[in-house]
């Protein structure tokens, strides 16, 4: 057990504090993670494997039969009369509804996702204390867990919607199958890049996931004092079973970052100058 996971009493100010400490317990780790404020508890966050299973917050248990219902397209009183079957017989909601075709798992780990990261917001403030709590077995479907880095990704994308699902047409067309990459925010109450949409297979961890965020950030802030804001920024990886490349731009004020292959960089590069030759695409470069 990590040193982590023996304290009792830990400091729980923010969604990347809860997904640190996550990360901190180890990929073997199975238990509760039990958080408090002032007022008394305020809920737990579920922990399988050194993942997420999800999170509850006190009075945001109809927030998941909501998102549910509007996913399995149910009204909501038979949503209701399924919660209460559910409920009378200890079977979970939204794994009866995946097994009853009534919502495909993917749907399912949407709303799981969302919740997750509603629950944490209230969870996670200044005042939030928290405490491990191990336990032995298992016992949750592993399709329905969570990275950190996935988690913290869609806090912020919550928080950052217009430009999230503005700059995730942009991942998708910059990288392809095989490649990761993940874009990042930088507001000015944050004190590292803030991830909001990921590519691909980013990296599992937030930790890791966060110093990507910071290196891309740094390395563009500097290539702008001899460049301008629409480079791009390559590092070839010859050294490996497969050559890749790290790249590193900015879509306007977001900083994209990923792995790509060894030709990803021309390939970008080729796209920009394709983007210039058309006069109705409407993109510059830092658009891509």
């Amino acid at each position: 057990m990590t040193k982590v996971a023996t304290k009792r009493d830990v400091g729980f100010p923010s969604s990347y504090d809860a997904c640190a400490f996550v990360d901190a317990l180890g990929a073997d780790a199975v238990g509760e993670i039990a958080v408090s404020g002032a007022e008394g508890p305020r809920g737990i966050v579920f922990v399988e494997s050194g993942r997420v299973c999800w999170a509850a917050a006190r009075g945001l248990a109809p927030r998941l039969t909501e998102l549910l219902a509007a996913r399995a397209a149910l009204a909501p009183n038979a949503m209701e009369e399924l919660f209460r079957a559910c409920r009378a017989r200890g079977a979970p909601l939204g794994e009866h509804l995946v097994e009853t075709r009534l919502l495909d798992a993917q749907a399912f780990r949407d709303a799981l996702l969302q919740h997750t990261a509603e629950s944490l917001a209230l969870l996670c403030t200044e005042s939030a204390r928290a405490a491990w709590r191990p336990r032995s077995g298992k016992g949750y479907s592993p399709r329905f867990t969570f990275a950190t880095a996935e988690l913290l990704a869609h806090v912020g994308a919550t928080r950052h919607g217009e430009t999230a699902a503005r700059v995730r047409p942009i991942l998708d067309a910059s990288f392809e199958d095989g490649d990761w990459a993940a874009a990042f925010v930088r507001p000015v109450d944050a004190a590292f890049p803030e991830p909001i949409a990921l590519f691909g297979s980013a990296p599992g961890a937030a930790r890791v996931l966060l110093r990507v965020g910071k290196w891309a950030a740094s390395v563009l802030d500097v290539v702008a004092t001899f460049s301008d804001e629409s480079a791009l920024y390559a590092v070839a990886r010859p050294a490996r079973a497969k050559a890749t490349a790290i790249v590193a731009f900015r879509h306007g004020g977001v900083v994209v970052a990923g792995e790509t292959s060894a030709y990803g960089p021309a390939r970008l590069l080729n796209l920009r100058a394709q983007a210039r030759r058309s006069p109705d695409s409407g993109r510059r470069d830092a658009d891509l």
